[in-house]
């Protein structure tokens, strides 16, 4: 069995090494990969192979609507994570996504990631 590969894009410290940690209590041998920002998470995406992703959507340098994009296109499923409610301005193929609000619950986090199972 492959470990599954899990993309993280947050740019606040604190909430990536929570939602990381949040991750391997539920796939212990997940390989995660943490990325602060837009241009990182680009840079990530060049070996597309992710099995889920966690976006936050306000980022140092812009939101995470492109990336996202990327992520449909590759057909991975990825939700956002926000300390906002969803922006208005989301592209409408972006709407039907699902959206965790900030702080998050580790009940949220661990019912995505069911879906891996």
């Amino acid at each position: 069995m492959t470990r599954p590969r899990i993309l993280v894009v947050e740019d606040e410290t604190l909430m990536a090494i929570v939602l990381e940690s949040m991750i391997f209590e539920h796939v212990r041998q997940a390989d995660v990969v943490v990325t602060p920002t837009v241009a990182s998470a680009e840079h990530a995406l060049l070996h597309p192979y992710f099995d889920f992703a966690f976006l936050d959507v306000n980022l140092t340098d812009g939101k995470s609507y492109r990336i996202a994009e990327i992520l449909q296109d590759h057909g991975v499923p990825f939700a956002f994570i926000s300390g906002i409610s969803r922006d208005k301005d989301m592209p409408a193929r972006l709407r039907n996504v699902p959206f965790i609000p900030k702080p998050y619950q580790s009940s949220q986090v661990t019912d995505l990631l069911r879906k891996l199972a």
